[in-house]
């Protein structure tokens, strides 16, 4: 009756072992093509969004697969992946270094914004990370207030419109546009817009 019981036992552990180890290998296959998915649209610099509608399937689609929480068929994982100049055999290749980045339209750019001052950045967010870019609009009344950071960093600009008192340690000057600025991040500064119209700074960090 115990060695019955045995076999019967041994059996469902079987079936059991078997279930387990195809739903692993399914939830292995979901891993693969959600990391590679992933992995080339980083690589081609594509949002989710953005892949959607380059291939014509749902960005909630294409998340929920980078998730690893759908496995797509053959099909629909060609349907994507014309969205990138690759097949499916170099879908599987190992990914090469990704290409440069050389264009940013507006939706790419880091955007900060506070009360009266807007900026958009450019390159924080860069692997090599050696500056930042920045188009900065300040309202009439903006002040940024006194502001340093650590290091080394060098800091260097345009005034494109505008009037800006820039203050630099005990340096003190009204600028305007066409003139420019070139300081050490790490000396107590202040950008303030004088008079009533908005300014606009375009300006670079190194590093960001």
């Amino acid at each position: 009756m115990t060695s019955g019981l045995g076999r019967s036992g041994s059996g469902v552990m079987d079936v059991t072992s078997r279930s387990n180890g195809e739903d692993e290998k399914a939830q292995s296959v979901e891993q693969m093509v959600g990391q590679r998915l992933r992995a080339v649209r980083i690589r081609y610099g594509l949002s989710q969004r953005k892949l959607g509608r380059l291939s014509g399937i749902s960005h909630a689609t294409i998340s929920l697969i980078e998730q690893h929480r759908l496995n797509p068929s053959v099909g629909l994982l060609l349907r994507i992946l014309n969205a990138f100049p690759l097949d499916m055999a170099e879908f599987w290749q190992e990914p090469s270094a990704p290409p440069q980045k050389i264009f940013y339209a507006v939706e790419d750019l880091n955007r900060v914004k506070s009360k009266k001052i807007a900026s958009w950045q450019m390159g924080g967010g860069v692997s090599d990370g050696v500056m930042m870019l920045q188009y900065e609009r300040y309202e009439p009344g903006a002040d940024s207030g006194v502001t340093q950071r650590g290091g080394d960093g060098q800091k260097s600009g345009f005034v494109i419109s505008g009037r800006v008192e820039l203050t630099v340690g005990e340096q003190k000057r009204v600028m305007r546009a066409g003139e420019a600025y070139y300081f050490n991040g790490r000396i107590p500064h202040r950008f303030r817009v004088v008079g009533r119209e908005p300014a606009v700074v375009v300006s670079c960090t190194v590093p960001p």
